[in-house]
């Protein structure tokens, strides 16, 4: 059992100073009364600062990134859905297709970013780490509209 909104919050502890460098506001809007789930702490930050750290890299000055979470129920489980947003430049439907996959990366990651060219293995350990915790990993996205990393982990039961 975990709080993962504890984990959401040293996450964004930790991008705070990059994000003001970069003119980004970075909002964590996990409610403290969110419901415990099941995963590894360690894990599940792993997660986050990945989505957190892509979403900064990608994210002009005066733009926003945010933490945020709902639940769903699917048959007998309740889940909490995660959505790492940004207000970037947003990703082809071309290259969502090649996000999860080890060492793919899309066709525009070295222009105009923040930061360093990736290996291409962040977002295919990220999708390894949400299945090894019995959820989903999504992106929603469209070119100059932003981007939506969302996953999902299951909520203990009450």
């Amino acid at each position: 059992p975990m709080r993962l909104q504890d984990v959401a919050l040293e996450v964004c502890q930790f991008f705070e100073a990059k994000a003001k460098q970069q003119g980004v506001a970075l909002a964590n809007r996990l409610s403290s009364d969110l419901p415990a789930i099941s995963g590894d702490p360690d894990r599940l930050r792993q997660v986050l600062t990945n989505l957190v750290s892509n979403a900064l890299k990608f994210t002009p000055s005066g733009g926003r990134v945010t933490i945020q979470a709902e639940q769903f129920r699917e048959g007998e489980n309740r889940w909490l859905e995660v959505a790492v947003a940004d207000t970037g430049r947003g990703i082809t439907a071309a290259d969502q297709e090649r996000l999860f996959k080890a060492f793919s990366q899309g066709r525009n990651v070295g222009d105009g970013v923040f930061g360093t060219k990736g290996t291409g293995l962040g977002l295919y350990i990220v999708k390894s780490i949400v299945e090894q915790h019995g959820g989903r990993v999504d992106v929603r996205s469209a070119p100059g509209q932003g981007t939506q990393f969302v996953f999902s982990v299951k909520v203990i039961a009450a």
